[in-house]
Parts: C-alpha cells; structure tokens; sequence
C-alpha cells in the first residue's frame, strides 16, 4: 500500500474509471474537468492511496483562499470527495490515507481543515466525528445541477 499526492495523470486516469463505472456519466465528466482543472491551477490537493497501480482511495483538499467556499476563505483546507472503492471499505486503507493527508497539510502549516456533508447523511456524520470534525460551523442550502436545494453541514477539526 502507498499513500502520497496524486499526479494528474493518475487523477485523470481515476476519474476515467469513475465515469466507466457510474451511471450518470455526465455529472462524473463534468468533475474530472473541474478537479483537473482545479488541480493544474494549485487550488486542489489529491491524496490518493495504491495497490499496485490502482487508486483504491481518494481525498481531496481544496487549499486555495480564493475560492468560493466561506470555509476555506478562513485559511481552513476544505476536505472533499473521501472515497473507497467498494471492496476495500472497512479495512482502514482510508484511514491511513487521512493520516497522511492531515500529516501533509500540517507540514503546509494548516491549523485547521474542514468539510461538508448533507444533513440527512448521518452514516458520513458519524465517520466525520469519528475523523475528529467535531465542530460545527453552519447551515447552508446547496442547489444541486438537477435542480434540487439540500442542507449541508459544515464541520472543522483542528490539526
């Protein structure tokens, strides 16, 4: 196993495999496109865990005070999209791979970092807690690409 940042062509191959494996195409191709942007312009960290040659977990942390998230523009990372594939959740792959991204982002002199989560998720609330977000920031309302408003949370963890 090998945890370590990402290379944008191991991004790209990872978002390839999640538009061949994900009905909605669409909205898949759309973030590959945002998060290599985003990555290619310094604003976003991938941390990627390895068997082999394959990603089998992914987070990223969107460092840049420019963006549009209140969260980050408070000098807070905005942690997002923890993902594991399937048949290696409950094995602590990505617990190692939050270890070593949080260990990172302390060596980039990060204080704090945060993350967001709808309301009704209460599985991901839990696993948050459990990752130490046990501050709670605020509420806000998101508009998704289909139309539909959610409730989400924020939450920080001190580093």
């Amino acid at each position: 196993m090998e945890y370590r940042i990402a290379t944008y062509e191991e991004v790209s191959k990872q978002f390839d495999w999640l538009i061949e494996t994900h009905e909605n195409k669409e909205d898949w191709t759309a973030w590959k496109n945002e998060y290599l942007s985003n990555i290619k312009h310094g604003i976003m960290i991938p941390y990627y865990g390895f068997i082999g040659e394959d990603c089998i977990c992914e987070a990223y942390a969107n460092i840049s005070k420019y963006a549009d998230y209140i969260v980050i523009k408070r000098d807070r990372p905005y942690l997002s999209a923890f993902r594991t594939r399937k048949e290696y959740r409950g094995l602590g792959y990505f617990s190692k791979l939050f270890d070593f991204m949080i260990k990172d982002l302390k060596e980039k002199g990060y204080k704090r970092v945060s993350v967001a989560v709808e309301s009704t998720e209460t599985h991901n609330i839990e696993m948050y807690k459990h990752f130490g977000f046990n501050t709670f920031l605020y509420k806000d309302r998101e508009t998704y690409g289909d139309g539909t408003i959610h409730e989400i949370e924020y939450y920080e963890k001190q580093l």
